[in-house]
């Protein structure tokens, strides 16, 4: 055997020992990749000096291999098979392709990404290795150069700090222009164009959080909320904290009533961003679920952190009265009978709230140290008013009743001396007076009311029942009259009969009266409650006057 052959099988053996060594990789476990994998091809790399052909041969056949298999969202293709189809084509110098070139190139072999390398010597034992990428999805170039060792292992461990790590980073880039051409499309409301766009960016990057949020919005745009759903859900397993993706899920919940998904998204909301609003509507929402005790807590919630927040006193105030919980409601109607004083249904419910927690006497006490202290107090002396008046129409006592309702009139005419323009005085005075049956003074206190705030409806209601109460008489005294003249005869007969006729016209008129004031109190209202108890009253009226017609 010639010493040319033994050096050259020498040679070959060296390196198959080379390529069979076991390179140290990490003991990291390789991440799971459920998209589509980048294919990368390498060129044939070329040597430019002798000393680099090892290298070269072994991050041929081995290294990048190696590499590669740690990094499944990226598929190696054959370097043979790559360096065939390079050959094939006509070339024999990666340095001499141009751009065009290695599309071409790409687009034979079936890659994504092309790349191609040559390698020379640095300094003894460091090589230098200058690099090209070209991306066929957009059109792109980029350089970079790194260096390798002779030692494999840090070869290997060179390659993944300096050769993937870059390109990660071209990837990356192409998929936020892939994504930010989708959004685009979203902006310019080409729908299928986007989801298409928005699909392909997922199967690149599956962590893309951008990609699932737009491409939700997308599907809830064109109300396809079955798929909004899925892929925002998608976006907050990635970001369970991303506030864009948990807003448009709760309008996609609110669209679709989904309370019981949309309240414990809300609530999430509402944790995380402290307001005191969101927990208000939180507490709406548990409600309607007849979820009580989660009601009450959001509610809570709410005024922890605001416990001026306006919405919620009233709500919650109402709330608690509703549910019996008439201590409870107490301190919060008071809150909001100070914010609203000419609120009646605030003072109504805050009365009734002391007379069914047994509290009368002591809110009264309450309200007229008040006065004592500050005469001026309209607030307080038209509370008190109220607290009499509930006193009066809860007492079984009709001495207790009368001394209650004179305590009620005196402290309104307080009131009336402090602002005499404010109309709810007035109004309370006409309650009053009609309650007790001067309706003189109660029709005159209801015109005052109006003549201070046109806008009020109650005054009207007032006024409907002192014309109703005046029609009753008049139809009660037709009645008897129509009996009487039945009986009588001669002129004495004739006077009962028209006696009798003036009767009914008075009826008639207090009557349409009275309905006519009923009109005018239900278009001032939009109060349910109220509605509906005007249009029993109109009903009501219209059955007397057909009787009397």
């Amino acid at each position: 055997m010639t010493p040319r052959i033994l050096i050259a099988i020498t040679i070959a053996m060296l390196l198959f020992a080379c390529t069979t060594n076991v390179v140290q990789t990490s003991t990291e476990p390789i991440p799971e990749f459920h998209g589509t994998p980048t294919k990368v091809a390498f060129l044939p790399i070329k040597a430019n000096d002798s000393s680099s052909r090892n290298i070269v041969k072994l991050m041929t056949v081995r290294d990048l291999k190696l590499v590669f298999q740690t990094h499944p969202k990226y598929e190696l293709m054959d370097m043979e098979e790559v360096a065939r189809i390079f050959k094939d084509s006509g070339h024999r110098n990666v340095d001499d392709l141009d751009k065009e070139d290695m599309k071409e190139l790409a687009e034979s072999i079936g890659a994504d990404l092309l790349i191609k390398t040559n390698m020379n010597v640095g300094r003894p034992g460091l090589f230098n290795v200058n690099s090209q990428f070209y991306s066929i999805r957009s059109d792109e170039l980029k350089q970079h150069s790194y260096d390798v060792v002779t030692n494999k292992d840090q070869r290997y461990k060179m390659l993944q700090e300096n050769l993937m790590p870059e390109i990660d980073s071209f990837v990356s880039s192409e998929v936020d222009k892939l994504l930010n051409s989708a959004i685009q499309n979203y902006v310019m409301e080409k729908n299928e164009e986007a989801i298409e766009g928005f699909k392909y960016v997922i199967s690149l990057d599956p962590e893309k959080l951008d990609a699932y949020y737009y491409l939700g919005c997308t599907y809830q745009k064109v109300e396809d909320y079955e798929q909004a759903e899925e892929y925002l859900n998608r976006a907050v397993d990635i970001k369970p904290d991303d506030e864009r993706c948990l807003l448009v899920l709760n309008d996609i919940y609110e669209a679709t009533d989904q309370k019981v998904k949309r309240v414990a998204l809300m609530e999430q909301i509402a944790s995380k961003r402290e307001d005191e609003e969101i927990w208000l509507v939180v507490g709406n929402i548990y409600d309607e679920l007849g979820n009580k005790a989660k009601a009450k807590e959001a509610f809570e919630q709410s005024l922890r952190i605001d416990p001026d927040f306006t919405q919620t006193i009233i709500r919650y105030g109402f709330w608690l009265y509703e549910g019996e919980d008439y201590v409870g409601a107490i301190p919060l109607l008071e809150k909001a009978a100070e914010l609203f004083p000419d609120n009646e249904l605030v003072s109504d419910r805050l009365g009734a709230s002391y007379f069914k927690a047994n509290r009368i006497a002591e809110a009264i006490t309450r309200y007229e140290n008040i006065i004592a202290n500050d005469a001026n107090n309209m607030q307080a002396l038209l509370t008190v008013a109220g607290l009499y008046r509930t006193q009066a129409n809860e007492s079984t006592d009709s001495k207790v009743a009368s001394e209650s309702n004179s305590k009620a009139i005196a402290a309104l005419n307080k009131a009336k001396a402090v602002d005499p323009e404010n109309a709810m005085v007035y109004l309370n005075l006409a309650a009053i007076y009609f309650a007790q049956k001067k309706n003189s003074d109660a029709e005159t206190n209801a015109n005052l009311a109006l003549a201070k705030n046109p806008s009020l409806y109650q005054p009207y209601l007032i006024l409907s029942g002192v014309n109703q109460t005046k029609g009753s008489d008049q139809y009660s005294r037709f009645v008897d009259l129509e009996k009487q003249s039945q009986k009588a005869v001669g002129r004495k007969a004739d006077q009962l009969k028209k006696d009798r006729e003036a009767a009914k016209s008075n009826a008639l008129t207090h009557l349409r009266n009275a309905r006519a004031n009923l009109e005018a109190a239900r278009s001032r209202t939009t109060d349910a409650q109220a509605l509906s108890d005007i249009n029993n009253r109109i009903n009501g009226i219209n059955n007397m006057i057909n009787q009397v017609q």
